[in-house]
């Protein structure tokens, strides 16, 4: 992402973006991995797809105009995030009626918005948005009640990794000292239906959900005959997610969704370490 997002941050201009974000898009776009972008201005999102990204993240939830438009063609994958107001104003006492049915209603509107235009399902994730226009107390409610938002049928991000809900909880803290509390937040994310967590600190975050995962199978490393399913939620159905374009490098590798006709959980992979893999897909770095 070539603009910041913080609360009070100032919008940058077009052309900026642009300068800051469309060399690293070209220089990274064969290095082998998704790239995805943080972006709300259409042209960038266009001019970003076109280079070779695989995954536009929308802070907007592609309100903005043509942002819609700009996303439609291709198969790149799409994050709808719900944020109240803008990122200069939207902590200046956020609140709501009834937050978990307002944060639901706008993300299933976007939603639907995008299927309306022609976007495939498949290609849709969702992100609550917390830290945009949410107090702490917001915050740990959404996360507690995470699997709500599972009524709308799309995969979930979720983004808690240091922010400033984790610092209060922890009296304080700034965010070089939220690495705990982090990995605790994205490992309740994951098992609260969390498709995707979005972190600073991805080797610790894959140590713990690797110690969650052999807890809910009761094993540590289970034999993988062929065709047998390495399953990361084993008491929860998904619906498939899978946009060929931004995953197709790990489909290469034999990391395939698991649909809601499977068993529950979210990916199959053959190899013995598929789970490392699995970690690589699902924690992504928040850095940059």
């Amino acid at each position: 992402g070539g603009e910041s997002s913080r609360p009070g941050a100032e919008p940058l201009s077009l052309q900026a973006e642009l300068d800051r974000v469309m060399p690293i898009v070209e220089a990274l776009r064969e290095c082998g991995q998704p790239l995805s972008i943080d972006t709300y201005k259409p042209e960038v999102m266009r001019a970003s797809l076109e280079a070779g990204a695989d995954l536009i993240n929308d802070i907007w939830g592609f309100r903005r105009p043509g942002a819609i438009e700009a996303v439609t063609k291709g198969d790149a994958g799409l994050c709808v995030m719900h944020m109240q107001r803008d990122p200069e104003t939207m902590q200046e006492a956020p609140s709501y009626t009834d937050l978990m049915s307002e944060v639901e209603a706008f993300l299933r509107a976007q939603a639907e918005a995008l299927l309306a235009a022609g976007v495939a399902a498949e290609r849709i994730s969702l992100d609550p948005g917390f830290g945009f226009g949410k107090t702490p107390d917001h915050n740990l409610t959404m996360l507690n009640r995470l699997e709500c938002f599972e009524r709308i049928g799309l995969p979930l991000l979720v983004g808690l990794s240091r922010k400033s809900t984790l610092g209060a909880v922890l009296g304080g803290k700034p965010p070089a000292e939220r690495v705990t509390a982090s990995v605790a937040a994205a490992l309740l994310a994951a098992e609260r239906g969390a498709f995707i967590v979005r972190v600073h600190d991805v080797q610790p975050t894959v140590e713990a959900i690797q110690l969650w995962w052999a807890m809910c199978h009761e094993r540590v490393d289970p034999p993988l005959g062929l065709g047998e399913p390495l399953l990361l939620h084993p008491f929860r159905r998904f619906p498939p997610f899978h946009p060929s374009r931004p995953f197709r490098r790990f489909q290469a590798r034999g990391l395939q969704p698991v649909g809601p006709a499977r068993r529950g959980g979210c990916l199959a992979h053959q190899p013995r370490h598929a789970l490392h893999e699995f970690c690589q897909l699902v924690v992504t770095s928040a850095v940059g």
